[in-house]
């Protein structure tokens, strides 16, 4: 799919305007992002939705659900979950900002330009802790699942023996906690998260190894020991010194997600 996925993503955008005629952002997530995408990749995306009068009058918001499209999984959401999700500066929400494929709702798009786009690298300046904290819980995740057979992923097991996806992420996303400890130690100046999430150098190598080449189980238990020493090393020399420092950026953000979207636009 690699070298169709930009008509994928938009044959995806057609099927979700469909059925939900209240999206305003569609957000293209996954290995595209990270450079590690190839003929097997899907087109996963992220999709959030106004809430209708409704909704707001009986404080409900739109349930959340995951949608199977022609390019992969949808994953839809109230639009004003967003704020509290890039709150927790979780680096799946956070990726989102850096995004190659971005459809927007012509309503939308002036405020996703101007206020929540490019805002990414001053979310985790601001929110480096729950950065850390929330990377760290990721990769704490995707290792429990390493050696765990489900149902979703038993065509890899049946191949590997193992999860080769979720090895695979572990891996990536503690090099991106090495990169942004590092940055954050030399004070965040010219520095670029997007080079750091969709790198091209000897670790994308790595990480298309591991993510489809099959290794010895003893090989994928030391890479694992190796992940988790770094994550624990991390914690203990690190993370623990580390501050949110402000709330600036992410104040902004939700002031427009629920002042604007969710009152002017939908009663005006």
């Amino acid at each position: 799919m690699k070298q169709n996925f930009k008509k994928i993503f938009n044959n995806v955008v057609e099927q979700i305007k469909k059925l939900y005629p209240g999206v305003c952002l569609i957000v293209l997530q996954g290995s595209q992002n990270y450079n590690l995408d190839d003929d097997q990749s899907d087109v996963d995306v992220k999709v959030f939705v106004v809430p209708t009068i409704e909704d707001l009058l009986y404080s409900r918001y739109v349930e959340n659900a995951t949608v199977v499209t022609d390019g992969g999984l949808a994953e839809v959401k109230d639009i004003r979950r967003f704020p509290e999700l890039l709150k927790k500066a979780n680096p799946t929400y956070i990726e989102l900002l850096f995004s190659k494929m971005v459809w927007t709702a012509p309503w939308f798009e002036d405020v996703w330009n101007k206020h929540i786009k490019g805002k990414g690298q001053k979310l985790i300046e601001e929110r480096t802790n729950s950065f850390f904290n929330a990377t760290r819980g990721m990769i704490l995740q995707k290792m429990s699942s390493v050696f765990k057979r489900t149902e979703g992923n038993s065509k890899m097991f049946d191949e590997f023996g193992y999860n080769p996806k979720d090895l695979c992420h572990a891996a990536r996303l503690v090099k991106i906690l090495e990169d942004v400890n590092q940055q954050r130690k030399n004070g965040f100046t010219d520095w670029s998260y997007g080079e750091i999430l969709r790198r091209n150098d000897d670790f994308n190598k790595y990480l298309r190894l591991l993510k489809r080449e099959k290794l010895s189980i003893e090989e994928v238990k030391e890479t694992s020991r190796n992940i988790l020493h770094k994550v624990q090393h991390l914690y203990q020399e690190e993370f623990n010194k580390v501050e949110n420092v402000s709330d600036e950026t992410i104040n902004e953000i939700e002031k427009q997600v629920i002042d604007y979207f969710c009152f002017f636009n939908i009663f005006f």
